[in-house]
């Protein structure tokens, strides 16, 4: 199986979010909230946040609850916790469901 490249894949993802449709942007963030890589969810959390993607809070939620289950082990930084955080603030979100 071939290695991937984290970060051929989240200078993709920001270059997206300054040149991508929005369509594209949210599907590709969707995408990213939903992987194991801490960075890349933190990546698109931080594309919703600037780019005011209210759509993407549900998933900005799902990934936040992911991240908090073994912490330590898949997210060790908070980098991901952090951005999703940011970004619902920015978003005027204030608390998610569980």
């Amino acid at each position: 199986m071939p290695r991937r490249n984290i970060e051929q894949e989240l200078a993709a993802l920001k270059a997206l979010g300054t040149c991508g449709t929005t369509t594209q942007v949210q599907i590709a963030s969707k995408k990213a909230l939903r992987d194991r890589v801490n960075v890349m969810v933190a990546k698109a959390a931080e594309l919703a946040g600037a780019l005011q993607l209210r759509e993407l809070v549900p998933d900005l939620c799902a990934a936040f609850d992911r991240l908090l289950e073994n912490a330590a082990a898949t997210d060790p930084q908070c980098w991901g916790k952090n951005a999703i955080a940011k970004a619902l603030a920015d978003l005027g979100h204030t608390e998610c469901e569980h």
